[in-house]
């Protein structure tokens, strides 16, 4: 049995970014794709991709569209985004590190 327990921190209609009342993780799903965190490493990916220009670190797609190559912790899986999703997650990591510094302000 599942004794996962869910806190929506952000969501939007592409998004959302849970944690687990329990155990704590942080789950990210984004459209199709679904990543786990511990709270450190979260805050530590969210931290790093906010610092991203886009304009700087984009290429041009066969579709002839510019998009943004994303490293994560595994060395061969990589996210690739547009500038409108990139932006759009940009702001929903930064709304969900300011739901935990407030959580963790609330809770001392």
């Amino acid at each position: 049995m599942n004794t996962c327990e869910p806190k929506i921190l952000v969501e939007n209609s592409h998004f959302y970014i849970a944690q687990c009342q329990h155990c704590k993780r942080i789950g990210l799903s984004y459209k199709n794709i679904l990543v786990g965190y511990q709270p450190e490493e979260f805050i530590q990916f969210a931290n790093k991709f906010n610092q991203i220009n886009f304009e700087e670190r984009c290429y041009v797609f066969p579709d002839g569209k510019p998009y943004i190559i994303v490293n994560t912790c595994h060395q061969d899986i990589q996210f690739s985004f547009t500038k409108r999703d990139f932006e759009t997650l940009k702001q929903g990591f930064s709304e969900a590190l300011l739901m935990l510094e407030a959580e963790k302000i609330l809770n001392l």
